[in-house]
Parts: structure tokens; sequence; C-alpha cells
């Protein structure tokens, strides 16, 4: 998201959840774009583990297609509220912070409504947590690589692979759906691993 401004008038862009689609999302029907002024100097933040979290990057994943669908149907994860804004995993940099552990201008990984700012807080459970990326401006590393490779899609792939498939050199490994976030690690995982790795796409 395109602002870079951390004091001051700013323009805070938000994407909405429109409504439910048919088959697969349409960017016009499905999601709105929603602008506002926002004075960063007034915000104000809770005074328990508040934050003011300027936002980098977004990521797109495959789950949330399973999000957005009729709140009654049971699921593993809950459904988008239509009229509200998207949720999920952003790269965003602190502007300010009421949390002891986490400090304005820190890089961190979090699960937020997107928006260009957002404030949210810190709370020790999954996806309401605020994780600082440590040495993020210094490690050389594409801050977006922490919402792929370093997040959620590598992670499942490094430890399903590891932890619940324990595979041996020599072995061979078929990974269905090798082109997608997870099934591209998994296999390049394996092959250093010395596996030999089959797999399928489309």
């Amino acid at each position: 998201m395109s602002n870079t401004k951390n004091t001051g008038i700013v323009e805070n862009i938000t994407i909405i959840y429109k409504k439910i689609p048919q088959g697969a999302p349409k960017a016009d029907e499905t999601f709105a774009i929603q602008k506002e002024t926002l004075d960063l100097d007034a915000v104000e933040i809770p005074a328990e583990n508040g934050v003011l979290l300027r936002t980098l990057y977004i990521t797109i994943d495959p789950y949330m297609r399973n999000r957005m669908q009729d709140p009654k149907i049971p699921s593993y994860i809950s459904a988008f509220e239509s009229g509200s804004p998207m949720v999920g995993g952003v790269i965003a940099e602190v502007l300010r912070s009421n949390v002891p552990t986490i400090s304005p201008g820190d890089i961190v990984q979090a699960n937020t409504p997107w928006k260009s700012y957002v404030v949210t807080q810190h709370k020790d459970s999954f996806h309401e947590d605020i994780t600082v990326i440590k040495n993020a401006r210094t490690a050389g590393i594409p801050l977006p690589y922490y919402l792929g490779v370093l997040g959620m899609s590598g992670l499942t792939a490094y430890s399903g692979l590891l932890d619940i498939g324990k595979p041996k050199s020599g072995e061979t490994l078929y990974v269905s759906s090798a082109a997608g976030a997870v099934g591209q690690v998994v296999g390049q995982i394996g092959k250093i691993l010395g596996l030999y790795v089959v797999g399928s796409a489309g």
C-alpha cells in the first residue's frame, strides 16, 4: 500500500469485502476501495498493547476463498463479514506502540485489516500476535518473503515434510499442487534432502 508518511495528514485506503462471490472472486463485484483522510498525530491507540502500523505488504492466500462464504456454513475458520475490511497477513512498520517489546520503527508481521494505516492490539494468541522481524532492515532479505517462503506457506511446507513426513534421502516424494505456495517449497526442500521429487500441477 503506497502511503509512505509516518506523521501528519495521510490518505488511508481500505479494501472492503462486499459480498460472497459466485465462483472465482471478481475484483469489482467482490471488493471495494474506501478512502479517508487520517491525522496520524491524532490517532489514539489502546493503552494496553496497542500499536499503530503502516502497512507495507499484504498477502493473498488460497485459504481466503474459504472465508468468502455464508457464515452459517461450518468451517475451520470464520467467514469474512460483508461490508467490513478484508483481513489477512501483512508486513508493516510500527509508528507508535504501547507494547514493551515492540518499538516505533520495527518491521513486524501481523494479521490485520487491509488498511494503509491500522490500529490494533498485540495478543498472545494465534492470528492476534504481532511478531517483530529481527534485523529486517539489515538482513538483506526482501520483506515480501516473510509472507511467503519465510511465512505461513513456507512453515507449512517445512514442518509438514520434515516433522510429519520424515523423509529419507533416496526416497520418492510426490507433491500435489506442486506449483502452489506450499508445494513449490516442498519440492525444493525435497531436492535439497536428496529425494526423487515428482510433482503434479493444474
